[in-house]
């Protein structure tokens, strides 16, 4: 690994014998018009993300100043550690699988007549609210909440915005808060009066909280009963 130039020239090299993945897969993947090409492409970049990965950990653990700013053939410049990021959630996105069918989670997610971008109109929205059609799979839904969590370092749950806020995601600075946005709640939301609360996160917290509140008082129960006991021994002795 050369770190004079914070891993640039070793990472134009892994590029360009195909060992590992560029910024080119994009341009390859999302805007081809050909649909078999855009598979073709999504395929090569789940074989090579491995390897992609591997690179950036070398990179973070051998040189102290990682290239912060790389612009190969003409795409946008990235960060090593936003290039590492979003490897990583791509690889969630385009290369999970549903555990029954087999069917690429990408496929499910996809608009018929779209091209193959990231959902952010659904990733920036509630799971509650999506449609229906697109939470068939809780497989294909935990992977990606896994995925944006990583990503966004857990914020997801907890604040409106999209994955890819700092590259291309409609929702920048919208930082409206939903207190319960569990993937499992997916499409429940149908606009009626009580729909909303059908589904609620963290349940198994608020059931430890009562589950604890029991135990307190049962405790407290059982030392009053002791206390009690030895008060009315005290006084059976006093009176002997």
């Amino acid at each position: 690994m050369n770190c004079r130039d914070g891993g640039v020239e070793t990472y134009q090299a892994k590029n360009a014998d195909g060992s590992i993945y560029g910024p080119d897969f994009l341009m390859k993947s999302f805007y081809n018009q050909d649909e078999q090409e855009r598979e073709k492409a999504i395929a090569d970049f789940c074989q090579k993300v491995p390897s992609t990965l591997a690179f950036f950990e070398e990179l973070f653990k051998s040189c102290s100043q990682p290239y912060s700013s790389f612009q190969l053939s003409g795409q946008a410049s990235h960060s090593s550690e936003l290039n590492y990021k979003f490897t990583k959630f791509y690889q969630s996105y385009y290369c999970s699988t549903d555990a029954t069918t087999g069917e690429s989670c990408y496929k499910i997610f996809k608009k018929p007549e779209d091209l193959l971008e990231v959902r952010d109109d659904l990733i920036g929205t509630p799971y509650g609210e999506w449609d229906p059609q697109y939470c068939k799979s809780t497989s294909c839904l935990a992977q990606l909440d896994a995925g944006l969590n990583e990503y966004r370092n857990y914020e997801y749950k907890y604040v409106s915005i999209g994955p890819l806020d700092d590259y291309h995601s409609p929702f920048n600075g919208n930082n409206h808060k939903w207190n319960d946005n569990s993937y499992k709640c997916c499409g429940m939301d149908d606009g009626t009066i009580g729909a909303k609360e059908k589904c609620k996160a963290d349940t198994n917290d608020t059931n430890d909280i009562h589950s604890g509140n029991s135990t307190s008082d049962a405790t407290t129960l059982s030392a009053q009963i002791t206390l009690l006991s030895f008060i009315v021994c005290l006084i059976f002795a006093l009176f002997k």
